[in-house]
């Protein structure tokens, strides 16, 4: 833009942030309407008789935020220049912050919603960009506080309650987790065990845990599924990847090593930590980890693979075998297509008695998402071998351009233990982090949401304007902070 210093200077009285960028660097707002008093919607109803009516209920609506705007070009070619540039920078697929320069301690988190044009002439163009704020309030930056031993007192200084989000790092197991007010305001997962006539278990014990930096321990496999084992395995460090995937063939091939654990486990917990992602459409290929029983027949496979089934998605797949049979408890891209293409999670399968338990979910950031399950009970016994070994694999087919990020990171075996009839499981561990998100109506353990361990009678609480304590049980359970992000009218 030509525009002196001093005239931006005088134009631009205070910047405006969208989605973290200034966009003064692209147009010079003039005014703006939307963020002085809330809108506020009463509803009521009339009784015949009687004067006025009865108020049934109150509500905020969404905020609408309208900002008039300069554009100034020195050509109507660079103003369609920055037209574009301010187009890509408006059009969001979610709700951003959004930040004015005379209050710059609060944020409103906003979706542009169209513009009102005005007269554009010689490179100069204005219109009224509009902004939808669906949550109405304005808030302040995070706040964190750390827990006094098992107790923390903060105030909400904002004109409305806040969810809070709440961080245990846990540092001896528990079958519970509670935090509360110490009246009804409480939330929960697991539950206290009855110390007069019960006692704590362990549900699952590692016998198996595999990182992908060392090939120490690892034997040549025999067979894959449709293929020859060629090639071989390196780490970079991170994972077990192909440093080459053999001879061309028509069918698929790559390295394949076995591992044996230290005895043979009937119920059972397999987590496959794995990575298959896909640069482009033409790229295919598979990791897959095999359940080996005691004569080296694979009795169950968790593979993520891209062979250009479902416009070329990553198919994750979970089955067990028997002598004749097979089933596949999953075998999906997730609820849409290419969902799974940037694939990094996990792929789980548990055997407790003749009941199969599977898991698919990506893992972005240390927070599981985009997860699929299924279940399938075996009536028959026709999928319950004992493990007795691992075998991973990575693998391409025929000529076709493979995946070069493929790994598999690290492969974990529990033995599912069998409770006594007074033993209640320990739901945490040492070294676990908790999080209650109140905000998102969500608990995690150590990025997974368990939300299936949550009290029955527990609530997603609010703390309200002023002076809030919480207490947490058990109360030598570790260490804990609170996040809350203050929220205004």
């Amino acid at each position: 833009m030509w525009i002196s210093d001093e005239v931006r200077a005088i134009l631009s009285p205070f910047p405006i942030f969208f989605n973290n960028l200034d966009l003064t660097n692209w147009l010079f707002p003039k005014q703006d309407k939307g963020r002085g008093l809330l809108e506020r919607e009463i509803t009521m109803i009339t009784v015949p008789g009687r004067p006025g009516g009865i108020i049934t209920g109150k509500r905020t609506p969404a905020r609408f935020i309208s900002q008039e705007v300069l554009i100034a070009c020195e050509s109507a070619e660079e103003l369609r220049k920055k037209l574009e540039e301010l187009n890509e920078i408006l059009h969001t697929e979610t709700s951003e912050p959004l930040q004015f320069g005379d209050e710059l301690d609060r944020t409103y988190f906003a979706m542009y919603a169209g513009a009102q044009e005005g007269y554009e002439i010689d490179g100069f163009y204005t219109a009224t960009i509009n902004f939808l704020c669906s949550d109405p309030y304005k808030y302040a930056e995070p706040k964190k506080i750390p827990f006094a031993d098992s107790a923390v007192t903060m105030y909400n200084n904002g004109t409305v309650e806040v969810e809070p989000i709440i961080t245990i790092n846990v540092a001896s197991p528990s079958t519970f987790l509670s935090l509360g007010d110490g009246t009804e305001k409480f939330n929960q997962i697991g539950r206290q065990i009855d110390v007069s006539n019960e006692e704590p278990y362990n549900k699952y014990t590692e016998v198996f845990d595999r990182l992908g930096n060392n090939l120490t321990g690892w034997a040549i496999a025999d067979e894959i599924d449709g293929g020859t084992v060629q090639g071989s395995f390196l780490t970079d460090g991170q994972g077990f990847r192909a440093n080459s995937y053999g001879a061309t063939s028509t069918l698929w091939r790559g390295p394949a090593l076995k591992q044996s654990l230290p005895s043979l486990t009937q119920d059972f917990r397999i987590d496959a930590f794995i990575t298959v992602k896909q640069e482009a459409t033409n790229q295919f290929g598979r990791a897959e980890v095999y359940l080996l029983n005691a004569a080296g027949e694979r009795i169950a496979k968790l593979a993520m693979k891209n062979t250009g089934e479902l416009n070329s998605s990553n198919i994750g797949e979970i089955n067990i075998r028997g002598i004749d049979d097979s089933h596949n408890i999953i075998q999906t891209a997730g609820v849409r297509p290419r969902l799974w293409n940037d694939f990094y999670g996990v792929l789980r399968l548990e055997r407790i008695g003749n009941k199969f338990t599977a898991y698919i979910s990506r893992i972005d950031k240390g927070i599981y998402n985009t997860a699929w399950s299924g279940t399938f009970t075996d009536y028959e016994g026709l999928y319950l071998d004992p493990l007795a070994a691992i075998q991973i694999h990575v693998g391409q087919s025929g000529a076709n351009t493979f995946i070069s990020d493929m790994a598999i990171h690290r492969v974990i075996v529990y033995r599912v233990n069998d409770p006594l009839a007074n033993q209640v499981p320990n739901i945490v561990e040492a070294g676990d982090e908790v999080v209650f998100d109140h905000v998102n109506k969500n608990i995690l353990i150590n990025g997974e949401s368990r939300i299936d361990l949550k009290d029955f009678a527990g609530r997603y609480f609010t703390l309200p304007k002023g002076k809030n304590t919480l207490y947490m049980l058990p109360s030598d359970i570790g260490t804990a902070k609170i996040e809350i992000r203050e929220r205004y009218r």
